[in-house]
């Protein structure tokens, strides 16, 4: 799961600019992403599943297998047993702040990205159009897929991890637990 964390990282510290000018689209999509209020994520790696809303920047819900996590302001709740349990976990609002960091990293991509438009791909029903990102300094590449609005809806890194975006600017509820 780090590797496919990294390689989401990479992805947004590696866009920038849409639909005419490859470079242009996936800049257009980060932005959007940077500037979502809301969003849902569903990261596979290694058949691991996390699915997490994040509200930026200070409130976000984990759920992984029987684990659960709800993180507000740097106030930490986990399920355990059946029951939720409030622990003060040093730095947990780092998990807040690293989803931040990448959304602001993506306002000023780096010049040295390259990207390269793949074209459309049926993926889990949906047409999304898809771009390969890379940089000169050699890391391993990523793809990206957008929807039809140009939002990103899917990275895929070169590990073989899978993240998916939705529900942006839903109205994500992610309170303490009762």
């Amino acid at each position: 799961m780090n590797r496919l964390l990294l390689a989401l990282a990479l992805t947004l510290t590696a866009a920038a600019p849409a639909l005419a000018d490859p470079t242009a689209d996936v800049k257009n999509a980060m932005i959007s992403f940077a500037n979502a209020k809301s969003f849902h994520v569903s990261a596979d790696d290694a058949g691991k599943n996390v699915e997490a809303d994040i509200v930026p920047p200070a409130k976000a819900h984990f759920v992984a297998g029987p684990f659960e996590l709800i993180t507000i302001s740097g106030t930490t709740w986990v399920k355990a047993g059946g029951s939720w349990h409030q622990f003060a976990i040093p730095g947990m609002d780092r998990i807040t702040v690293f989803v931040t960091g990448a959304i602001d990293t993506v306002r000023n991509p780096p010049a040295d990205m390259v990207v390269t438009d793949l074209g459309t791909k049926s993926i889990d029903g949906a047409t999304l159009h898809g771009y390969t990102i890379a940089n000169k300094a050699g890391a391993s590449p990523s793809t990206i897929y957008l929807d039809g609005s140009g939002n990103l809806a899917r990275v895929e890194s070169s590990s073989g991890g899978v993240v998916r975006f939705s529900k942006f600017n839903a109205p994500l509820d992610i309170s303490p637990p009762n």
